[in-house]
């Protein structure tokens, strides 16, 4: 087992699906490298569910950056999404059809109304350094709300496209506690909360 593989699963275990993921690079050593890993550690939900990573289904979230433009910054190239947590933020590659396993790596957070990286953040060392240790963005691997709701909820299976939608982000004065949020599509949570975000960003 890799190194990388191993700080990965050492946090959050394997996935529950196998091996075939969406993120497919042009240089073959990229690639090559890439299939190793997920032979290893897999894709799909990690942690009951809180995190869904890596698997051929999060395609669908693709078009929410869209969706949200008005929080990115302007892209050099095209952007993936490669994973969400529980609570509708996107991990997102930059730029990876060119910079394949050095593409930067990012979150769109629509708890805390931002787009984070760091130039240091890359695919590879975020995959087994930045995101097992948990130096992105500090909120980001915080489940306990999602463990408190599945207690409540335990037949609730949070697929792909199902999250606990913040209804007043922590900008807008809204709070981490239950009452601030609510399951929801995705893609309507995104949909409907664009234009009121827009509004009070002054964007």
């Amino acid at each position: 087992m890799s190194m990388l593989s191993e700080a990965f699963m050492g946090r959050f275990g394997k996935g529950d699906q196998g091996p075939e993921q969406r993120i497919r690079f042009a240089r073959m050593l990229d690639e090559m490298m890439n299939k190793e890993l997920f032979t290893e550690f897999g894709c799909g939900r990690f942690q009951d569910g809180f995190l869904h990573l890596f698997s051929q289904d999060l395609d669908v979230l693709d078009p929410l950056l869209e969706t949200w433009s008005f929080l990115l910054p302007e892209a050099e190239g095209r952007r993936k999404v490669i994973g969400r947590k529980a609570y509708g933020a996107l991990l997102i590659l930059e730029d990876f059809d060119t910079k394949g396993g050095v593409a930067p790596m990012c979150i769109l957070d629509p708890i805390t109304l931002s787009y984070w990286g760091s130039e240091h953040c890359l695919y590879t060392n975020g995959l087994g350094h930045w995101l097992p240790q948990n130096k992105v963005l500090p909120t980001f691997l915080d489940d306990r709300l999602y463990k408190a709701t599945r207690s409540v909820l335990p037949d609730l299976e949070f697929t792909v496209t199902e999250i606990l939608g913040i209804k007043v982000p922590l900008p807008l004065g809204g709070t981490m506690d239950a009452a601030n949020f609510q399951v929801e599509d995705i893609a309507d949570y995104y949909t409907s909360m664009a234009p009121i975000i827009r509004q009070a960003m002054g964007r």
